[in-house]
C-alpha cells in the first residue's frame, strides 16, 4: 500500500484519491455510514457504499497505526525520567 502523510510519502486513499488526509478519509467514511444508515439505496449501490466504507476504515486504521508508531518512537527516544502519557 502507499505511504501515508505521516510516513513522508504521498497518500493515496482507498479509491485512488491522491493526497487523501486522515481527516478527509474519516469525513468520507462518516458520510458513507450515514448513507447506509438512512437506507433506501438500491442493493448494488448499498454494496458499493459498504465496500467503500470498509476501504476507508482500513485506510484510516493504517494512518492511526503509523501515528501510534511515530509517537512510540518519540517516547522511546526521549530522555528517561520524563512523565510518559498513558496510551
Amino acid at each position: 500500500m502507499s505511504e501515508t502523510p505521516l510516513t513522508g510519502g504521498a497518500a493515496v486513499g482507498p479509491t485512488g484519491d491522491a493526497g487523501l488526509t486522515f481527516e478527509a478519509a474519516f469525513e468520507s467514511l462518516q458520510e458513507t455510514i450515514g448513507q447506509l444508515e438512512r437506507g433506501g439505496l438500491p442493493l448494488d449501490a448499498a454494496i458499493a457504499a459498504f465496500e467503500r466504507g470498509m476501504a476507508l476504515a482500513g485506510y484510516c486504521a493504517e494512518i492511526l497505526e503509523a501515528a501510534e508508531l511515530r509517537v512510540t518512537r518519540v517516547l522511546e527516544s526521549a530522555p528517561r525520567g520524563l512523565d510518559e502519557p498513558a496510551f
